[in-house]
């Protein structure tokens, strides 16, 4: 009885464990470089969960950049902005690609999580908020406060959603007709096509431009995972420091990149090495 009862519990978890997912996406090498160190920074807080990593590129080559277990790979074809749609920056062209997570059906849950995102703390709790969950979409004024007409806005950066060809059908039906700009893609389709989203706290994913505009909302102790949003200053591009109160983020990016670097030759830019002069910069 007592074996039984043990192998319906492990039967239980498992059953648990195959019902949810991170999903993140690699349009380039860089940002396949972050996905490496996002799924490890996963992997690094607890998590059972599988992450899963869109991308068009060939699976040995993504391989080489993220040699862990537990990371499914999954090619996809990128979706493209509908025809007429002005011409944008190259790094949110390839954010509509996010939609083919509703395509991912073999999940119940699917937490959307941006590869230039570094996970500090556990965060399998996001796991149990409902369709569409997300974080506010916070930037820093010119003035160096809070944009109020941002504020309320939804982040790509993390969301929770639940796997669905028919939603995703429908939100390609959205792509051909919403009345938006595609400045944002991803952002805007999603804010259209779901009326109302819940609210998750911005202590999931802490955008480090707002902890240089207002560090008085940075809790060490509280920020579970860090979203590096300024494009100038991705973890894999800087030689130097920011110079500022999120500084150390960079130095803990750095340092689950270097647990995966004795695996990968193509590392470059780790801004340690430019700094304290320990190598060229580019392994």
């Amino acid at each position: 009885m007592r074996l039984l009862a043990l192998l319906a519990l492990s039967a239980s978890m498992w059953g648990a464990l195959g019902r949810h997912a991170y999903v993140t996406m690699a349009s380039s090498e860089d940002y396949l470089r972050g996905a490496a160190v996002l799924a490890k920074s996963i992997q690094n807080s607890g998590s059972p969960h599988p992450v899963v990593i869109l991308t068009a590129m060939p699976e040995a080559k993504v391989r080489q950049f993220v040699p862990l277990q537990n990371v499914v790979i999954q090619n996809v074809d990128e979706i493209a902005l509908p025809a007429g749609a002005k011409p944008i920056e190259p790094r949110f062209r390839p954010t509509l690609t996010k939609l083919k997570a509703w395509t991912l059906t073999q999940f119940k849950t699917v937490a959307w999580i941006d590869s230039d995102v570094l996970v500090l703390r556990n965060i399998d709790d996001i796991f149990a908020a409902k369709e569409l969950s997300g974080v506010r979409d916070i930037h820093c004024s010119r003035s160096g406060g809070i944009d109020d007409a941002e504020v309320f806005n939804f982040n790509g950066g993390l969301f929770v959603l639940t796997p669905s060809n028919k939603t995703y059908e429908a939100l390609l039906s959205d792509l051909t007709s919403a009345p938006i700009p595609f400045q944002f893609p991803d952002q805007e389709l999603l804010r259209y096509h779901f009326k109302q989203w819940s609210l998750l706290s911005e202590q999931y994913c802490f955008a480090t431009e707002v902890c240089s505009c207002q560090p008085s909302m940075w809790d060490a102790h509280a920020v579970r995972a860090v979203h590096f949003t300024n494009s100038a200053r991705k973890p894999w591009k800087v030689g130097t420091l920011p110079g500022g109160r999120c500084d150390f983020v960079y130095e803990q990016w750095d340092d689950v990149a270097a647990s995966l670097r004795p695996n990968v030759e193509l590392w470059r830019f780790a801004w340690r090495d430019v700094m304290y002069g320990q190598g060229s910069g580019c392994i």
